[in-house]
């Protein structure tokens, strides 16, 4: 089930206003709802009370900061002296809505209007630049083009890092029972084993499998559902231009030796086949992937010292750290020439809609909005990273487990490269057990396309 996120843009107008635009249609290309000032009327109702509404209807908070510091609140309004700007942040964090800051280089060449030309203002400018460092991390822009790519980059990163509501159709009631489901579960798909130490003779000691308790199917294992699909690359990357293709209106802004000189310069077929497995591949990762954990309980009487679990995956079942996997950025596209239509159209100002031609636009490659969840682990008594040995092996080393307690294992995140059944082996040994133990954990892979 598809979730779109509705993400705020908060910046000043005029200085930023191509910044805001572009930043809103990479939104769009991603398939979520950008909002902001250009959203909100003139209307009787209190202007401040409509931007609270769109905030605390917002998943995620994109601060961009240029070098205006924007219009003070007058006095006798509440916060006065501030920047709506600035307000907007203050309650975006209040209401604790994930925030994105984008702040420009110091060393940005702009024109004189696009600076802050009140001492004042540039004062309060530089402490509420400040203040947004100090709470959280910041990226650092120059060019437009450079903030539309860190700002496509940060928000996929926080999808994963923090999934928000969102919102879904609401056309059938399954859907809408299957989102309240996501949202209620609090924990990853959970592996569980057991082991039972109580005896002083070691070997007498064992390990056993929780064969249903724990579990998501009936045989005693976990069921992965998600959407295998594999994504076509669009032939646009090698499509010639011609002069037919060029609008009447923009002929005179683009020469035949201009199109000549693109259609040479286009990508040859290695290069979109090394770009389109790297897509590829973050697709598959990002797209068909899920977080899990490990449990191991130990039921005995005594305590168990120095467990060591080792699992060994089947190779249609790859394994990632979890943060690895996260960190993994989208390809980009940085092979193509400079479209001579598209730069026609900027010299002629002529407006026109970038969804209405295949011509117009380069081609884009959106961003897929990844399924790598951290949960919240709060309500666990404890856990430990794993160490993802390679694709398809991991391992988690525990000092010690109580008896009558149970450890967790986390950071693991499998990406299922095809439908099937298939066994994970665990291999387990502490200082109690004399000899490495193994046990199987069924996984199905079931795909919902």
């Amino acid at each position: 089930m598809d979730k779109k996120y509705q993400i705020f843009i908060s910046s000043t107008y005029k200085d930023l206003i191509d910044e805001r635009k572009a930043v809103q249609e990479a939104i769009l290309f991603m398939y979520h709802f950008p909002v902001g000032m250009e959203l909100f009327s003139a209307a009787g109702t209190n202007q401040w009370e409509i931007i609270k509404s769109t905030l605390d209807n917002t998943d995620y908070y994109v601060l961009i900061i240029g070098k205006k510091y924007g219009t003070v609140i007058p006095d006798g309004y509440e916060d006065a002296g501030i920047s709506y700007t600035e307000k907007e942040y203050n309650y975006a964090k209040a209401k604790n809505i994930p925030v994105l800051a984008f702040i420009i280089d110091n060393n940005v060449p702009l024109s004189e209007d696009k600076f802050e030309s009140d001492s004042v203002k540039r004062e309060k400018l530089q402490a509420f630049i400040k203040r947004v460092q100090d709470n959280q991390m910041v990226e650092w822009w120059d060019k437009k083009e450079n903030l539309v790519n860190k700002v496509i980059t940060a928000l996929n990163k926080e999808f994963t890092r923090s999934p928000q509501i969102g919102w879904i159709r609401g056309n059938s009631q399954s859907e809408i029972q299957e989102h309240k489901h996501n949202n209620n579960n609090n924990r990853k798909p959970l592996f569980e084993v057991s082991l039972r130490v109580d005896k002083e003779d070691n070997s007498k000691n064992k390990l056993y499998q929780n064969s249903k308790n724990g579990f998501d199917n009936e045989n005693g294992g976990i069921t992965i559902k998600k959407k295998i699909v594999k994504k076509e690359i669009p032939q646009k990357f090698t499509q010639k231009l011609s002069l037919p293709d060029v609008p009447p209106k923009l002929r005179k802004y683009v020469t035949e030796e201009s199109i000549h000189e693109y259609n040479n310069n286009l990508p040859n077929e290695r290069t979109v086949k090394n770009f389109s497995d790297k897509m590829m591949w973050y697709e598959i990762i990002n797209n068909c992937g899920v977080p899990v954990y490990f449990y191991i309980d130990n039921i005995g009487t005594l305590k168990a010292t120095n467990v060591n679990i080792k699992l060994k995956f089947p190779k249609e079942l790859c394994v990632y750290n979890i943060e690895d996997a996260a960190a993994i950025n989208m390809p980009t596209v940085d092979f193509m020439p400079e479209n001579p239509i598209v730069k026609a159209q900027e010299k002629s100002e002529i407006p026109y809609n970038v969804f209405s031609s295949n011509i117009f636009s380069q081609p884009r490659m959106e961003p897929i909005c990844s399924t790598i969840d951290y949960r919240n682990l709060a309500d666990l008594d404890n856990f430990h990273k794993a160490k993802v040995i390679d694709n398809n092996s991991a391992e988690g080393i525990f000092p010690s487990i109580m008896h009558t307690k149970g450890d967790y294992l986390d950071g693991i995140y499998i990406v299922p490269l095809k439908e099937g059944k298939y066994q994970v082996k665990c291999y387990l040994i502490c200082e109690e057990i004399e000899e490495e133990q193994e046990c199987i954990i069924d996984v199905i892979v079931e795909n919902i396309a």
